[in-house]
């Protein structure tokens, strides 16, 4: 049956096919969802009916970069074979399941505890996508992707960007015509206030890291990536340093909101400590020592809510461990 449908998950539309046939008598409105998911991700010869949804899942993508790059040229292939045969009237439909987060990442050698900084990906670590979402929303419109759903960080207020990565995803979903870059700056200015350039050049930061070192991005990204060499955490501490003095002369509300877009920084930076603030030398702009630091990380966390690090539940504890060593005893 694999060989008959070119793709591994033919047996699986096969029998969702099967499903949908015998229901959609008794049960016209019903419509039957599965995933297309890594091995399944293949589009097979037969058509899905017109009461089933495929929901194909980008997990293998590079994130730094837009799908339609050629960097995604895989992803493209994939997509392209699903649009065709969800294409016409007796067809079923195509939804997308996109990850806008940095996820981690277990399998990859993160043990179980998260105690390794390294090769656990953290949900509040930089994952800067920020000029890529609204570009893959606009891609998504014109292959005829009828339903999206955008797996972000569910467990953490401070999250990479995250207020600004919702609004742009939400008014794009909502009207896909519209210009994300238009939609970013908007909200930098409206939510930010006097802070948004300092905000806005952190973001550039991250993004230009990506762009000159080439970095596949993926779903989950170790804490040593290229991204985060000395230099470019020293621009990034720099500049949440000048959002923040900038916001003391804002609302307490702004301020709040550059302290959680600055969780992501702190957190990088502390896992790097010592490289970075050797590289920095006598032009440090955070607290002096790391255990300060953490304490204003610790602040922030506590004053915005969040729970986890991770979508695998690493609490602050959690977090301190990664940092400075489980603690004996």
């Amino acid at each position: 049956m694999i060989q008959e449908e070119g793709s591994p998950g033919g047996p699986l539309f096969r029998a969702v096919n099967a499903i949908a046939e015998a229901i959609e008598d008794e049960f016209p409105h019903a419509l039957v969802q599965t995933l297309a998911y890594e091995w399944s991700r293949f589009p097979p010869r037969t058509r899905p009916r017109k009461n089933v949804i495929i929901e194909l899942c980008d997990i293998e993508a590079n994130f730094g970069a837009p799908l339609s790059d050629p960097s995604n040229a895989g992803f493209q292939r994939t997509i392209a074979g699903w649009q065709a045969l969800t294409s016409g009237p007796d067809s079923g439909s195509l939804h997308i399941w996109n990850y806008v987060s940095s996820f981690s990442m277990p399998h990859v050698g993160c043990d179980a505890a998260f105690h390794d900084p390294v090769s656990c990906g953290m949900f509040i670590q930089p994952f800067p996508n920020y000029y890529v979402l609204g570009k893959n929303i606009n891609f998504f419109h014109r292959m005829g992707v009828t339903g999206l759903f955008e797996e972000g960080d569910d467990s953490s207020a401070g999250g990479d960007m995250n207020a600004l990565k919702n609004f742009v995803m939400a008014r794009l979903m909502w009207d896909p015509s519209l210009n994300p870059s238009t939609l970013i700056e908007s909200f930098l200015r409206g939510y930010y206030y006097s802070a948004a350039p300092h905000v806005r050049e952190y973001m550039d930061l991250m993004h230009h890291a990506v762009q000159e070192t080439k970095f596949y991005m993926n779903a989950g990204i170790p804490s040593n990536a290229p991204i985060y060499t000395p230099a470019n955490l020293l621009g990034c501490a720099r500049a949440m340093a000048a959002a923040v003095t900038a916001a003391r002369s804002e609302p307490r509300r702004v301020q709040m909101r550059v302290d959680a877009a600055k969780v992501s920084t702190y957190y990088i930076v502390l896992v790097h400590w010592q490289a970075v603030t050797a590289f920095a030398g006598g032009d440090w702009p955070l607290e002096n020592t790391k255990e300060a630091a953490w304490q204003e990380f610790t602040r922030v966390w506590n004053a915005t809510g969040m729970t986890f690090g991770s979508a695998f539940h690493c609490d602050l504890g959690c977090v301190r461990a990664q940092l400075f060593g489980p603690r004996s005893g």
